[in-house]
């Protein structure tokens, strides 16, 4: 009996035990293709059904098919005749281009849905030799039984990933099969050999710029130890330290964050947000081509600085005022300002918009400047509830105790109340040790006479700049916001696609919003990565990286609903939309939304 055949019976006996669960696969099973088997499983193929999706959108006119099509139209020459088709696919394992090079398998193929625009995934079809490769990343045979398949067991698969020789990302799959029955052990290296030739036609037809990227990369890249990068708003090329740091960032995030440092000529080390709660250093290096920018050069670094490089990362980083955080150059700004003007003996007004922390910048002030004092708080709110009469007495009392009085929302006091307070006010301030304090919303509409009263606080009066206008303190905000909140004892951190749409949402209603946003995210999440598909909806549909037309708003709007009704499950959403799969992951990584790693 042919070893092929003895073989054969040998694996699809552990194919049969495999999909039964009775003894397991056999030991002559190799291991790369039980671990397909698993993930097929894992994606709940049916291995006795033969159904294969169709994708419309797949793209037909690419870069990677004008590369591949001339080495494989000489292949299908030299191989003419030969019992064997080519197979093209793109880098979801759609077909995008066949030669059936003998025309006995036409009726085989398609039969069995190898044709254009069918998708072999593993997530769809298991073990097969277009979308093993993908999985894998490396040259996949799969031989007879060894598809995950019954229906595909009477084929031989040979297949192997293109990468781009810069970027090293995966552009497609180039794939020879047979029937069993002909297999043939020297079709591998014809595989790797056109894989080559593809290749070496995509870099002769890169960009100007991508080989200008890799040309200022390699010299630092080589024998570096530090993580390094160089990237555009197209292409990223890392060594291996860079890829293992940057695993979780997304591709436009980092280059929406190099492209800003580069525009603010931004020098030396910086540091950069991996998560909330993880900051390394980089520096930023413009990449030209004449006058043309065409990318940076990120160089990253975990390790231990120079004292003195300590020391000046200590004071930008200890908080003007203590239990406040933020580093932006504006809040920073307004928290000295408030504790200069409070030292100088003035009233203080905050103003800002609801949500911002108004409270909290007042009540850290005072801790820090009245330590010994007890500085109560009146929320002018309540006015109408106590009525004009009380609740100014009470006011009038407060301020009488010589101590320091806070008047929350004084936009909320009507006319009578604002006059009282006017006058107390008046009356106390020559009064040794009294300090008074107040807030105001500055989007709440309020009468003349509490304007009159307003500008008693006029030397004193201070505005904390919206939180969309300091995106850079919400990593800072988030990480304090987990430490009060979380109680799993489990370190929860977000990943760095979650922590990048915060920084991108406009957070209307300011400090208070993203504490709600962290603090439900924190209440539906699986384990110790809060993932964008654990934040709240209408966050993620803020959390793009440039402002929507109308139309593309909608368009959003009806992908963010339906992921959320499919319980962020991929493919039910597209179902429910009526597009494929890859059109809606497409689609939601234009905007920004990148869940690759959380839909299924």
């Amino acid at each position: 009996m042919p070893k092929t055949v003895l073989r054969g019976r040998q694996i699809r006996q552990a194919w049969e035990q495999f999909n039964s669960d009775a003894l397991g696969p056999s030991p002559d099973l190799r291991d790369t293709v039980l671990a397909s088997w698993k993930r097929s499983r894992q994606f709940g193929v049916s291995p006795d059904t033969l159904a294969v999706p169709q994708d419309v959108e797949t793209d037909t006119e690419s870069r990677f098919r004008w590369a591949a099509e001339p080495v494989l139209d000489d292949l299908a020459e030299r191989l003419h005749g030969t019992s064997n088709a080519i197979l093209l696919a793109d880098a979801q394992a759609r077909v995008v281009r066949r030669w059936v090079l003998e025309r006995g398998l036409l009726p085989v193929l398609d039969r069995d849905f190898v044709t254009e625009r069918f998708c072999f995934g593993e997530e769809h079809v298991g073990t097969n030799g277009m979308g093993s490769p993908v999985e894998e990343r490396r040259p996949f045979v799969v031989a007879g039984p060894e598809h995950y398949k019954d229906a595909f067991h009477h084929w031989t698969c040979v297949g192997a990933p293109v990468f781009h020789p810069i970027s090293r990302q995966l552009e497609g799959i180039i794939d020879i099969s047979c029937l069993y029955k002909d297999t043939n052990d020297l079709i591998l290296p014809l595989v790797v050999d056109a894989v080559r030739h593809v290749e070496e036609r995509l870099f002769l037809d890169a960009s100007r710029a991508e080989q200008t990227l890799l040309r200022h990369y390699l010299p630092v890249a080589r024998g570096s130890s530090r993580a390094v990068t160089a990237l555009s708003d197209k292409t990223i090329i890392t060594n291996p330290l860079a890829a293992r740091l940057l695993q979780d960032v997304d591709q436009a995030a980092l280059w929406e964050r190099a492209s800003q440092a580069v525009a603010d000529h931004a020098g030396g080390l910086q540091d950069f947000s991996l998560s909330a709660n993880e900051t390394v250093e980089v520096r930023c290096t413009p990449i030209h081509d004449g006058a043309r920018l065409v990318g940076a050069l990120l160089e990253f670094s975990r390790e231990s600085a120079p004292d003195r490089r300590k020391a000046r990362r200590r004071s930008t980083r200890k908080p003007v005022l203590d239990g406040l955080v933020g580093k932006s150059r504006a809040w920073t700004s307004v928290c000295t300002e408030a504790v200069r003007r409070v030292g100088d003996g003035l009233p203080l007004l905050v103003v800002g918009e609801p949500g911002i922390g108004k409270l909290s910048l007042v009540q850290a002030v005072c801790a820090r400047l009245l330590p010994q004092h007890q500085v109560a708080v009146v929320d002018c709110a309540n006015e109408p509830v106590e009525g004009v009469a009380a609740w100014s007495c009470r006011a009038r009392s407060l301020l009488a105790r010589g101590h320091g009085v806070v008047f929350r929302h004084l936009e909320a006091l009507g006319a009578a109340s604002a006059s009282a307070l006017s006058a107390a006010i008046d009356e106390s301030l020559p009064t040794v040790g009294v300090r008074v304090f107040g807030t105001l919303t500055s989007t709440a509409p309020h009468s003349g006479e509490c304007q009159a009263l307003v500008e008693r606080f006029g030397a004193g009066r201070i505005e904390v700049p919206p939180l969309r206008q300091r995106h850079e303190d919400i990593p800072e905000l988030v990480a304090e916001i987990l430490r009060r909140h979380d109680n799993s004892n489990q370190g929860v951190r977000l990943t760095s696609e979650a922590l990048q749409v915060l920084m991108r949402a406009a957070w209307p209603q300011n400090v208070r919003q993203l504490e709600n946003a962290v603090r439900a995210a924190l209440s539906v999440r699986s384990g110790p990565l809060v993932g964008i598909a654990d934040l709240p909806l209408d966050v993620r549909r803020q959390g793009t990286r440039r402002r929507l037309s109308p139309m593309e708003q909608v368009e959003l709007d009806a992908m963010m609903t339906a992921l959320e009704q499919s319980g962020n499950n991929r493919t039910k959403a597209a179902a429910a939309l009526g597009i494929s799969r890859a059109t809606l992951y497409r689609r939601l990584k234009a905007y920004g939304l990148e869940l690759e790693r959380l839909a299924f």
